[in-house]
C-alpha cells in the first residue's frame, strides 16, 4: 500500500539535507535501498528490517542502549530521552500496581510497551523525532564527552580472543533485520578464523530476530523460528563435549511455510 505519512515526511527531511537526492518517493526509496546494499546490508535482512522500521525499533533500541552504555537512569537518558509510565492517550502518567506487576512478566525490556513510554528526543518541527535520532548518531560519531564515554563503554564490552582449544559455535538467523549478520556474527567469525580459531558458523536460513513476530500475517510465513536451532546447537555441543560425538560437518537447512500454505510443520525445520 501507500507509505505511512511519517515516512514521506522523513523522506522530505533527508532530501532537504542532501542524504537522498531523488525527486520522487519511489526514486528516493530506490536510492536509499542502494545505499544500504552498498553499505553491506543483505537482501533477507533488509526485508525483515522493514518491520523493525515500521515498529520504530531503531529509535527505541538506540536510546535504550545508549543509556545503558552511559549508565544513565530512566530520568537522565542522553539526547533528551526519558522513560515514564504511560497514562491516558499515551501521555506520561502514573502506573497502577497491576500494571507495575505486569512489567516483570510481560515487558520486553525495551520501551515503549506494557505501560511504559519513551518520551523526549523530539522538537516541534514537522519531523519531530529526527532531532533525537540525529543526537543519537552523534553519540557514535561526535567528539563530545558523552560520545567519548559511550564509545569507551562499547570498547569495554568487546569480547577477547577465546583460548585456542575452546569449541565455538555461532548461531545467527540469516534474515536477522535488527542485528544483521553482516555487521555482527560474520565479522566476528572472520576475526576468529584469522586468529586460528575454528568456529562452527550456523547462519540459519530464513530465521530472523523476533520469534514472537512469526504470528504476524505475511511475515511468519517467510521465516522459521530461531530458538529451536539454538537448542539444537546446545544439545549437539553438549554431545560433542561429554558424549564423544563428532563435531557436526553438515547443518540442517530449513524451509519456511509459504503464504497461504497453512501451519509450520516440524519437518520444515529439518531438525529430526
Amino acid at each position: 500500500g501507500m507509505p505511512a505519512p511519517a515516512w514521506l515526511i522523513r523522506r522530505a527531511s533527508l532530501r532537504a539535507r542532501g542524504t537522498v537526492r531523488a525527486a520522487t518517493s519511489t526514486a528516493c526509496a530506490t536510492e536509499a535501498y542502494r545505499h544500504l546494499r552498498d553499505a553491506g546490508w543483505e537482501e533477507p535482512a533488509l526485508a525483515a528490517a522493514a518491520l523493525s522500521t515500521h515498529l520504530d525499533l531503531w529509535r527505541a533500541l538506540s536510546a535504550g542502549y545508549a543509556s545503558s552504555y552511559l549508565r544513565r537512569d530512566a530520568n537522565r537518558m542522553p539526547c533528551g530521552f526519558r522513560y515514564a509510565a504511560m497514562g491516558p492517550g499515551g501521555m506520561p502518567g502514573a502506573a497502577d500496581p497491576i500494571t507495575r506487576a505486569a512489567w516483570w512478566s510481560d515487558a520486553a525490556g525495551i520501551p515503549p510497551g506494557n505501560g511504559i513510554g519513551i518520551y523526549g528526543g523530539t522538537d516541534f518541527s514537522v519531523d519531530p523525532t529526527l532531532t533525537g535520532i540525529d543526537a543519537l548518531r552523534q553519540l557514535w560519531e561526535g567528539q563530545g564527552a558523552d560520545a567519548q564515554a559511550l564509545r569507551a563503554a562499547v570498547a569495554d564490552t568487546a569480547a577477547a580472543l577465546p583460548r585456542q582449544d575452546l569449541p565455538l559455535w555461532v548461531v545467527h538467523g540469516a534474515s536477522d533485520g535488527l542485528i544483521p549478520t553482516a555487521f555482527s556474527s560474520q565479522p566476528y567469525v572472520d576475526w576468529l578464523r584469522q586468529h586460528g580459531r575454528q568456529p562452527l558458523y550456523w547462519k540459519v536460513p530464513y530465521a530472523q530476530h523476533f520469534d514472537a513476530f512469526l504470528s504476524l500475517p505475511g511475515f511468519g510465513d517467510q521465516h522459521v523460528p530461531l530458538l529451536p536451532y539454538g537448542y539444537a546447537a546446545l544439545d549437539r555441543l553438549w554431545a560433542h563435549l561429554y558424549q564423544d560425538a563428532e563435531w557436526p560437518s553438515q547443518l540442517p537447512t530449513p524451509s519456511p511455510r509459504r503464504r497461504g500454505s497453512g501451519m509450520l510443520e516440524r519437518g520444515m525445520l529439518a531438525l529430526d
